[in-house]
């Protein structure tokens, strides 16, 4: 059917149809049809419109009527229910008046019966709600009246009992509410009231800690009578031994440090006698009883240890009086006290672990505290004072149960502590003795002067008691008061071994060993110090001899008398011995070296107003005046020398002679004098007879025949070569042990024949001497230049630098050139040495001697090397004052070159006699190879036999062992080396080859070392990178100073083989007896380690090429050969410079000039080109200990950096002599050396 409807009536059927909202699809349709659609569409709906208008009208006509009636209607029932409204009011009005009444009668029985009924309720109520109050009431006023135990209690019962009771009620929950904070009110009251205790007992410890040190104090004072008897000989021999220096000084008395008047009648105080401890109790309790209990054990136990810390922490002034330390340890004991009270009284709080940890933790801090405080002590009455203080503080807290063992362990340290400070006060007493004496002879007029004296000091001198008085004593004022002031050292010594709880055998040794400490360093130094004053006379040193002769034998009454203060026989195998002999020896050489340099500074001013006419025609035949006043002053010097020893004023004598020659020499070849004349010639040859009539006069006894005259033979040589004119026999025989002239050097002769060439030239007049060449000056003047020519070929000397030279030089020995000694050293050395060895036998030499050097040799000398390279930088490290560090680094040297690469085993004694020999030996190797008395040579040969009668003792015991065993020094390689290579070691070979071994590493280490300590002062930045390396490999903490004890190298004295032993034990003997003192430290340093530190390895390279130990060498051209375009003709000397070739090298990056380790680097390794660097030589002589001495120098740097720190002590550097080892000039390098205080570790 809508198919049939035309289109626009179903459009306008669906949109009537349709919610408006949804009609705008169907509209759009309307669009979509034919163009003319819309206006169509339009014209249908408005007829649609005017239809539904018309059924409108057609409605509202038809309803219209009914509607009108309706109305009419509800007027007429409006009327009607107002008059019906107007009746019910009415009649609501009568009923209402009618019911008031009964209403009100109504509601007043209602009220009665609920009133009453509420007052039954609340009767009931009050009698449950009652109790609850009163309770409530008594809990408020045990609260005010500070009952906070009884509180609680009540508090229990309400929550228990009552409460539950009347729980509905409001003002119960607000009781109930109200109760835990209550609870919470009496813990904060009761803890206020702790922490006001805790506050307290924090304030008053201190007077605490003073009664129980009080308490103490007593107990030791009341069991002193009883310790007395037991020591009763013990003390008589103290007052015995006074008595004998100073009769009216009193008994010896010790410092009490706690003192008070009638202290044995005093009450006995307890902590809780002086504290409070109600708080604790009733906080404790209040605690437990809430539940608590745990939480105020923690809070108690950290709040105490807060405090303790607070106590344990000091006052930065505290080492400057003893009252410092005093407060600081009665605080620490009134604390402990206070802990050990509170452990035993209540249950629980504290337990014994937790008092134990308390005081570990504590102990350790005080130990702390007391060795950096006690190191700023200065005084040592204080440091005495202090170590009392510790005493009386260990048996306190000892009585208490608290262990104290590591506090008498530290006073140990402190007792070392309390020896330097001793020693620095008798320092200074020392050197004001010295300041004060007049060395001059004691003066006696009488008996009772004499006795005066003699009680002072042990004299005794049997031909000296006969003579008659007035006489002079021999020593000066100084010896007696030195001896008086050594026992007064040793008393102030003993002082602090007072209840140390000490046998009297250990007391005995600790106090030998502090006056060996004061003899070799305090009294050695001073006397050092003394004798190298300015003010100090000739006259004075020979008294200072003579007074160090006296101390020296006086040293046996020193040992009696510590023997008998200590009631300790000397004959006890474990009583030390005192070392005052060597310190006084030392001295007397030391002096007498003076006495021979102030000899030769006397010249010297003589010879510098020497006022010579150079070209002068003749003599006027007499003698300088200035010559003949310093023969006078000669004469009367050795007058004085009659008390001195023969062989000091012999030596004196001597030396005063050689000197004169030596400078009358060098007027004569002074540089700048150009031309001398025949007439000069002949004065100074008058000059020189003097000298020589001075000589055969004996001014000092003892010399033999011509001895003294031999001063002066070679200026008496080449003066008569000059005045005889017999140059034909000096070139004839010259090289001949027979040669009239033989102590003439041609290049001396050469020197002085060119001035006085020069000056025959000037001259015009003719010298006597040319009388027979006047007619013909040609001829004389080429006599002198023939003359002249054949001196210079006798003195032909090339200098050879640059590393393709040195190369060609060092490549050709044995077939170029050859090693070239002076004839004196060949002499002392012997023939059996590798450097005076040339073609296959030295070839075979090094190859056994190869085996001394060895990687495992080298890894068996290394650590006991090291362990000696620590002991030695911690005797620098201790020495108070500074260190000549050239003299310090040879002893290390030859310790390392005796002790370890030949094993010897030594005493101290033994090593310092030994170590001086050596040198005697060593000053004398480039001597005139003149075999007379008092010559060099003479000397050298006389200290190379006592070294080989020494060495051959020790091979010999060695040989008689003939064991098998592992290797442990160069002897055993050698001897072992040498049969591997089918040849057996003579004993002369053997003692040869040893003493060769110490020459070779002696002087050239120490030089190396000397060097290295100087470089690396001068570069701080250097030294830091050593330290960041040695920590990054985890050497720097390892590193650390050897622990006090006896130096590792010196044989200590424990039976009758050990003391005959001069040798190491061999490596099974070590293993038996662990206390051997040289014996590898576990875990030490080796090769492989020193390997991996590059930057150390590139400092030692850079310090041997800006100061190698060695400037050059010599060699003899074995064939006319060419070496740069030059040629060098056969037998002409070569001289090759190491020094000049470091320092022209082009191969290097930084400046040559500066000190720059870092050339050697990686990015530089082509620096070190094989003859651009050789600090060791090069070729078939280059070192064969080379991997040795660098091993020494890392070694030195790593001990160096690791532990110590050091400083120059003099205004500038020194000034380092070149020629013929590198070492600063007069030992000038002096340094103040000072450990590391943190672990080896803290940084420099």
């Amino acid at each position: 059917m809508a198919e049939s409807l035309p289109e626009h009536d179903r459009i306008l059927q669906e949109i009537e149809s349709t919610d408006t909202a949804c009609v705008g699809p169907t509209l759009r349709s309307v669009y979509d049809d034919q163009p003319n659609a819309h206006q169509r569409f339009m014209e249908k709906l408005d007829a649609c419109i005017r239809n539904h208008d018309r059924e409108i009208e057609k409605m509202c006509n038809f309803h219209h009527q009914g509607f009108v009636d309706a109305i009419t209607e509800l007027l007429k029932v409006r009327a009607d229910a107002e008059k019906l409204k107007v009746q019910v009011t009415d009649t609501n009005r009568r009923l209402q008046d009618a019911g008031k009444e009964v209403i009100a009668q109504t509601e007043e029985i209602i009220r009665c019966r609920v009133q009453q009924r509420n007052i039954t309720t609340v009767v009931e109520k009050l009698q449950l709600c009652l109790p609850v109050l009163e309770m409530y009431s008594k809990l408020k006023e045990q609260m005010n009246v500070k009952r906070y135990y009884s509180a609680l209690k009540t508090m229990e019962q309400l929550e228990n009992l009552y409460l539950p009771r009347v729980s509905q009620y409001r003002f119960c929950q607000i009781m109930i509410e109200n109760l835990p904070k209550l609870r919470e009110e009496i813990k904060e009251i009761s803890m206020s009231d702790l922490k006001d205790f805790l506050e307290s007992i924090r304030k008053h410890s201190d007077k605490i800690g003073e009664t129980a040190m009080k308490q103490a104090q007593q107990q030791k004072t009341f069991s002193a009578p009883l310790q007395k008897q037991n020591n009763v000989n013990y003390g008589r021999n103290m007052c015995l031994g006074r008595s004998r220096i100073l009769e009216s000084k009193n008994e010896i008395t010790l410092k009490r440090t706690f003192e008070e008047d009638d202290e044995h009648e005093e009450e006995v105080l307890t902590a809780q006698d002086l504290v409070d401890f109600s708080p604790v109790y009733r906080c404790l309790h209040i605690y437990s009883v809430l539940g608590d209990g745990e939480i105020f054990e923690n809070y108690y136990r950290k709040q105490r240890r807060k405090q303790a810390r607070l106590v344990l922490q000091p006052q930065s002034s505290m080492h400057e009086t003893v009252e410092g330390y005093r407060r600081y340890f009665s605080q620490i004991v009134g604390f402990f006290v206070v802990e050990d009270h509170i452990l035993h009284v209540t249950q629980g709080l504290v337990t014994r672990t937790y008092t134990d940890e308390l005081w570990n933790m504590a102990l350790s801090k005080i130990i702390a505290v007391l060795r950096t405080h006690s190191s700023y002590c200065s005084d040592p009455d204080l440091v005495l004072e202090l170590k009392n203080l510790i005493v009386v503080f260990a048996d306190t807290l000892q009585g208490y149960g608290f262990p104290v063992n590591r506090l008498f362990d530290l006073l140990f340290e402190i007792r070392d502590q309390y020896n330097e400070t001793l020693l620095k006060k008798w320092s200074g007493l020392f050197r004001d003795i010295f300041e004060a004496d007049n060395y001059s002879p004691i003066p006696v007029g009488n008996e009772e002067e004499y006795k005066t004296v003699i009680s002072k000091f042990p004299f005794q001198d049997p031909e000296f008691d006969k003579q008659s008085f007035p006489k002079k004593l021999p020593m000066s004022q100084s010896v007696p008061q030195i001896y008086i002031q050594v026992k007064e050292f040793i008393y102030a010594s003993l002082k602090f071994s007072e209840s140390l709880h000490r046998s009297s055998t250990e007391i005995d040794d600790m106090l030998r060993k502090s006056t060996n400490l004061l003899l070799t360093r305090t009294l050695s130094s001073c006397l050092q110090n003394l004798i190298k004053k300015p003010h100090i006379g000739l006259t004075e040193l020979v008294q200072i001899i003579i007074n160090t002769t006296h101390l020296e034998q006086a040293c046996k009454y020193l040992e009696d008398f510590i023997s008998n203060i200590t009631n300790i026989s000397q004959v006890t195998v474990h009583t030390a011995r005192l070392y005052g002999l060597s310190t006084f020896k030392d001295a007397r050489h030391a002096a007498e070296g003076e006495i021979y340099t102030k000899l030769n500074q006397k010249i010297d001013e003589f010879i510098q107003i020497a006022d010579y006419d150079w070209t002068m025609s003749e003599s006027d035949g007499r003698a300088s005046g200035y010559l003949m006043d310093l023969i006078n002053f000669l004469r009367s010097t050795f007058q004085v020398f009659t008390h001195l020893p023969g062989k000091v004023a012999q030596t004196a004598c001597m030396s005063a002679c050689q000197h004169l020659s030596t400078s009358l020499m060098q007027m004569l070849l002074d540089s700048e004098l150009k031309q001398i004349s025949m007439g000069a010639i002949q004065q100074f040859n008058l000059d020189v007879i003097q000298c020589e009539l001075f000589a055969s006069s004996e001014p000092v006894p003892g010399f033999q025949g011509d001895t003294l005259q031999l001063a002066f033979i070679d200026l008496r040589q080449l003066l008569d070569l000059f005045m005889v004119w017999d140059w034909s026999t000096y070139l004839a025989d010259y090289g001949q042990a027979t040669s009239k002239y033989l102590r003439v050097n041609p290049s001396t002769a050469l020197t002085l024949l060119e001035k006085v060439h020069r000056g025959m030239k000037d001259s015009s007049k003719k010298n006597n001497i040319f009388a027979q060449f006047r007619k013909n000056d040609r001829d004389k003047q080429k006599l002198i230049e023939t003359v002249v020519k054949q001196l210079r070929s006798l003195v032909n000397v090339v200098r050879v630098t640059g590393a393709e030279n040195i190369r060609k030089i060092l490549l050709g020995e044995h077939t170029l050139v050859s090693t070239q000694w002076p004839q004196s050293t060949q002499i002392i050395l012997g023939s059996h040495t590798l450097l005076g060895s040339i073609g296959d036998l030295h070839r075979q030499r090094r190859k056994i001697l190869a085996r001394v050097f060895s990687r495992a040799a080298l890894e068996s000398y290394l650590p006991r090397i090291q362990k000696v390279v620590s002991w030695e930088l911690q005797g620098w490290c201790m020495e108070p004052g500074s260190i000549a560090v050239y003299s310090s680094a040879k002893t290390l040297t030859f310790r390392i070159a005796a002790q370890i690469l030949l094993g010897l085993r030594l005493e101290e004694k033994q090593f310092k006699d030994l170590a001086r020999t050596f040198e005697q030996l060593v000053e004398n190797l480039f001597s005139l190879p003149l075999n007379i008395p008092f010559s060099g040579l003479r000397k050298g040969i006389k200290a190379r036999d006592m070294l080989h009668e020494f060495m051959e003792k020790a091979i010999q015991e060695k040989l008689k062992r003939n064991n098998t065993e592992d290797h442990s020094d160069a002897l055993d390689f050698i001897i072992n080396s040498a049969k591997e290579h089918g040849k057996e070691f003579t004993m002369q070979e053997l003692k040869e080859s040893a003493i060769e071994l110490i020459f070779a590493a002696f002087f050239t280490t120490a030089s190396a070392s000397t060097s290295l300590i100087l470089l690396l002062l001068k570069h701080p930045s250097v030294t830091e990178k050593i330290r960041q390396e040695l920590m990054s490999h985890e050497l720097y903490q390892r590193c650390e100073c050897c622990p006090a004890g006896p130096r590792p190298d010196t044989l200590t004295t424990q039976s009758k083989d050990n003391e005959k032993s001069l040798l190491h034990p061999t490596a099974k003997d070590a293993r038996k007896d662990q206390s051997q003192p040289l014996g590898p430290r576990e875990e030490g340093i080796n090769l492989e380690k020193l390997s991996r530190l590059s930057y150390l390895d590139c400092v030692i390279k850079e310090v041997l090429r800006v100061l190698p130990p060695v400037s050059g060498g010599y060699r003899t051209a074995l064939q006319t050969f060419e070496l740069n375009g030059y040629q060098i003709p056969k037998g002409w000397s070569v001289m090759y410079s190491i020094r000049d070739t470091h320092e022209t090298a082009t191969v290097y990056q930084s400046p040559l000039s500066g000190f720059d380790p870092d050339r050697f680097s990686a990015a530089g390794t082509e620096a070190t080109g094989r003859f651009h660097y050789i600090p060791f030589g090069g070729g078939a002589r280059s070192c064969i200990g080379k991997e040795l001495a660098q091993a020494i120098l890392k070694l030195l740097a790593i001990e160096l950096v690791s532990t110590a720190r050091w400083e120059l002590a003099t205004p500038s550097y020194p000034t380092m002599q070149t020629v013929p080892i590198v070492h600063p000039v007069d030992d000038g390098l002096q340094l103040y050396f000072h450990p590391l205080q943190a672990s080896c570790g803290s940084e420099a």
